[in-house]
């Protein structure tokens, strides 16, 4: 039977990455919650609440699921490092690679998402990324200028082209005032507390855990006191764009 992990509750973010992807591995796979549930010793509810995750289980409990799951070797051991315990409750922090499912789902469920670009422009707004789905969410992007500034010709065309998107809000965040963070979104959920992913170069971190998230919040709300108004940075977008096709 599985037992409860002191680092994952319920709710928890890698525990709702883990049991989405088992759901979506045994549906996959043809196979019922009776059927895992009897290979596993458990009771349909259980493998249930696993799933969506309401309850944890300890990563030796989880290796034997992936295997009555019948889940590949890498896929296994990609959730198996998701599940081992992380020093801060709350953290989950790797490589960006290994988080781009997770954002990727993240971005899909969020009903309101804010970023924050100090030195670049978020990747969702990059000309060659995934379309911003807009049907159910509201995405405000916040841009450091010294990020628009150093944007390329085809970036900031793109920018303008994103500035007629329904619920996407675009603002700049004048150069005299200094980056305050670091590359920073924040996803609102529905069913669970809010979400905030900070990137470098080498680093992304998920956390979830409100004690950890609150002055992240905190920084992205602030932002809106200094921030120029979509209008004002429609116009300076074009300004620099307009500049970088004389050259």
């Amino acid at each position: 039977m599985p037992t409860p992990h002191a680092d994952r509750g319920p709710h928890d973010l890698r525990a709702r990455v883990v049991g989405r992807a088992l759901a979506d591995h045994r549906t996959q796979a043809g196979l019922t919650l009776q059927h895992i549930a009897a290979a596993y010793g458990a009771s349909p509810a259980t493998i249930s609440r696993i799933e969506n995750a309401r309850t944890s289980i300890t990563p030796t409990n989880l290796a034997t699921l992936l295997g009555i799951y019948r889940i590949p070797a890498p896929e296994r051991t990609r959730l198996l490092s998701i599940a081992r315990p992380q020093p801060l409750p709350g953290w989950w922090t790797t490589t960006p690679t290994d988080h781009t499912s997770t954002l990727t789902q993240l971005h899909a469920d969020a009903h309101t998402i804010t970023t924050y670009g100090p030195h670049h422009l978020p990747p969702h707004l990059y000309p060659n990324a995934h379309p911003i789905k807009l049907n159910t969410n509201t995405y405000t992007a916040y841009l450091h200028e010294t990020a628009l500034r150093t944007a390329t010709f085809a970036q900031l065309d793109h920018l303008l082209n994103l500035t007629a998107t329904p619920r996407l809000i675009l603002r700049t965040i004048p150069r005299h005032l200094p980056p305050i963070s670091d590359a920073t979104t924040a996803y609102h959920i529905h069913t669970h507390h809010p979400v905030i992913h900070l990137a470098s170069l080498s680093l992304s971190a998920l956390i979830d855990h409100p004690t950890h998230t609150r002055a992240h919040l905190d920084t992205l709300d602030q932002l809106a006191d200094h921030a120029l108004t979509p209008t004002t940075t429609t116009q300076l977008i074009t300004q620099i764009r307009n500049a970088r096709s004389r050259r």
